[in-house]
């Protein structure tokens, strides 16, 4: 029943990047979240509090797709050779707009997994192989850099986890960290082009097509209080 407003536009973002986004702000403790002290992306935080909290915020997400990019228009997947498919990378930049990122850092294999002390709910879930959750660890600290530079992390919701049959679904964790992909996206390896859960990984190729977020993602945002 609430407006999710997103402000999109074509943007310089660099050789190579096709788009970003994110939540235009986060909100800590909106009416009827599930954690208290968390943040929570301003979609969602309307969502759970069943009004717009802040109407003087003209947008809840952020979306920049790439200029000189040989975009794909149509809308049927049949994407050619050389070209990106348009709704594919929209789709998944309004993933991330609606919640499927979190607050953290990384500097001299240093990390931190949370803002002025709060976590994302984003970052509830994550832990590590041994299942233990990243935020349990020192914050900042060098154990929470090793971790997100480990490329062994996971994200434990329960709807998420149901959707992949049990097992925990794996985040994107390279040796070398890269800031606006890691710890932020399912794992490339684990869920390659073609595969239903692929949307949300931190690539998209040339022709590649998927106009599903995929199981997993929506019961991730099942765990983090989206009504789906």
């Amino acid at each position: 029943p609430v407006p999710i407003k997103i402000f999109a536009e074509f943007a310089n973002l660099g050789p190579g990047v096709l788009a970003s986004a994110g939540p235009a702000y986060n909100v800590i403790n909106p009416p009827n979240a599930p954690e208290a002290d968390v943040l929570y992306p301003a979609a969602l935080a309307n969502a759970l509090a069943g009004e717009v909290l802040f109407p003087d915020e003209d947008y809840d997400l952020i979306v920049n797709l790439g200029n000189g990019i040989s975009w794909y228009y149509g809308l049927d997947g049949e994407t050619p050779a050389g070209q990106f498919d348009f709704v594919t990378v929209a789709l998944h930049e309004a993933g991330h707009g609606l919640g499927f990122t979190t607050v953290r850092s990384f500097n001299n294999g240093v990390g931190s997994l949370r803002s002025n002390g709060n976590p994302a709910v984003f970052g509830l879930f994550i832990e590590n192989g041994q299942g233990d959750s990243l935020l349990s660890f020192p914050d900042p600290s060098t154990q929470l850099g090793d971790a997100f530079t480990g490329g062994d992390i996971f994200m434990s919701g329960d709807f998420a986890v149901a959707a992949l049959l049990g097992e925990r679904p794996e985040l994107y964790a390279p040796s070398s960290w890269a800031g606006g992909s890691s710890i932020a996206h399912w794992d490339e390896a684990a869920f390659p082009a073609g595969d239903i859960n692929s949307l949300m990984t931190p690539q998209v190729g040339s022709a590649e097509a998927n106009f599903d977020i995929g199981d997993i993602t929506r019961g991730l945002f099942k765990d983090m209080g989206w009504v789906i």
